[in-house]
């Protein structure tokens, strides 16, 4: 039986950037993935994850990353608008080949020296010491500590019992289009089934295109063929760590594309996770409570943004999209509760 202090399901970019970091702070870190080739489309990192890509020792390589000058969009007016990230941030955004980003991401764990293996996983049990994963060849590993990166499937919170809701049904068509001369701006534009996102990846444009299920736009294009599907909800765990496990990325919380946060959010996730395990192994417990914190945060810059962004746009009243989404609601999330039992408990 291998034994790791950290165990990591999942190698997209959270749970690359916790191997990066857990691997970085000493621990002995194990990344296992049924299929670890990215079957996501293409993606962007604004300009904010500059901080996150440079703790995590990443340089934007062309390969995977092509500078992004702001958004050009239409959005709640006929008329046009634009955004220069230089001119707020005084740095790009990134467009990503999220197969080659994600590939990198691998090889900097493994550069750490975390190890990275590609199996499924067939059941989870809880020890006195940590964890005993079972893979589907049979094999066991034992683990002190466990990291969810499995994405919206949250693997191991379902091994747990952990429930994940959803607060709303919106869907993503995408798809890539042979071409390496778009404009270097983002373009977001509202119709009046959804919106659109088209940005300009380093090997081909990529156009996105968000929904309802029901929406005539999705069933036209599903019968044009040449688009595929991906849920594009928000969604939450109502618990995201436990003494011995954290949840990272998009099994902890996915964001709505409109906030642009998902990838930089995951890398940071799985950064601050890696941190709370090692603080964890040596004992403080304290560290769930940092960690929920920091998640919190993020979410709640998220809510406070998010039904404002879709009122902005009322040009398409009679639409089911659009009625939908000025009816969305904020929450607050059960790990505030969580957050202050254990601040309660530590007291006691």
């Amino acid at each position: 039986m291998e034994q790791v202090d950290l165990l990591i399901l999942g190698s997209g970019p959270a749970g690359c950037a916790a191997a990066i970091t857990g691997a970085a702070l000493g621990l002995k870190v194990l990344v296992v993935d049924r299929n670890p080739a990215s079957r996501k489309a293409g993606d962007a990192l604004p300009p904010q994850a500059a901080p996150i890509l440079q703790k995590l020792g990443v340089v934007p390589d062309p390969a995977w990353a092509t500078p992004t000058a702001g958004l050009q969009f239409q959005w709640g007016s006929e008329t046009a608008g634009t955004t220069s990230f230089a001119g707020l941030h005084r740095r790009f955004g990134l467009a990503l080949n999220r197969p080659v980003f994600e590939e990198h991401l691998r090889q900097k764990a493994l550069e750490a020296g975390a190890c990275i293996l590609t199996s499924g996983p067939e059941g989870l049990q809880e020890t006195p010491q940590g964890w005993t994963l079972k893979l589907q060849e049979g094999t066991e590993i034992h683990a002190r500590c466990v990291l969810d990166a499995t994405g919206r499937q949250a693997w191991v919170a379902r091994q747990l019992g952990i429930k994940r809701h959803s607060l709303d049904a919106q869907v993503a068509l995408y798809r890539e289009v042979d071409s390496t001369d778009g404009p270097p701006w983002i373009q977001v534009t509202a119709v009046e089934e959804g919106w659109w996102y088209i940005s300009q990846l380093p090997h081909a444009r990529s156009e996105m295109f968000f929904t309802l299920p029901e929406s005539p736009a999705y069933l036209e294009k599903i019968h044009q063929g040449g688009w595929k599907v991906a849920p594009a909800s928000v969604t939450f765990l109502s618990q995201v760590a436990g003494e011995r496990w954290l949840a990272v990325g998009d099994a902890a919380f996915t964001f709505d594309p409109i906030a642009s946060q998902g990838i930089s959010q995951a890398l940071a996730s799985g950064y601050y996770a890696a941190c709370a395990a090692r603080d964890l192994l040596q004992g403080r417990k304290e560290a769930i409570l940092a960690y929920t914190l920091t998640l919190l945060k993020a979410t709640e810059g998220f809510f406070r943004e998010w039904a404002g962004i879709y009122q902005a746009e009322q040009r398409f009243g009679g639409s089911i999209y659009w009625q939908q989404r000025h009816n969305l609601r904020s929450v607050q999330l059960p790990w505030w509760q969580q957050a202050e039992l254990f601040t309660w408990v530590q007291a006691r």
